[in-house]
Order: C-alpha cells, then sequence, then structure tokens
C-alpha cells in the first residue's frame, strides 16, 4: 500500500460527506482504541 501525505488525506476527507467523516471517525477509535473528544 503506498502511503499518502497529509495533504492528499486532506484531499481526501475534503471529497467526503459528514457522514462518511463520522463513520471514519469511528471506525478510526474503534481501530486505535482512542476517543477523538475534546479536553475538558
Amino acid at each position: 500500500m503506498a502511503k499518502l501525505s497529509t495533504e492528499e488525506l486532506l484531499d481526501q476527507f475534503k471529497d467526503m460527506t459528514l457522514i462518511e467523516l463520522s463513520d471514519f471517525v469511528k471506525a478510526f477509535e474503534e481501530a486505535f482504541d482512542v476517543e477523538a473528544a475534546a479536553p475538558v
């Protein structure tokens, strides 16, 4: 698999809908066992 640059990743995200981005964040959180919550 080719590694994408930060700019290439951002370009991919720009083409996604909000629902697709939300699904991506959920999958990312599950894959890496993290939460994308802002600190309080």
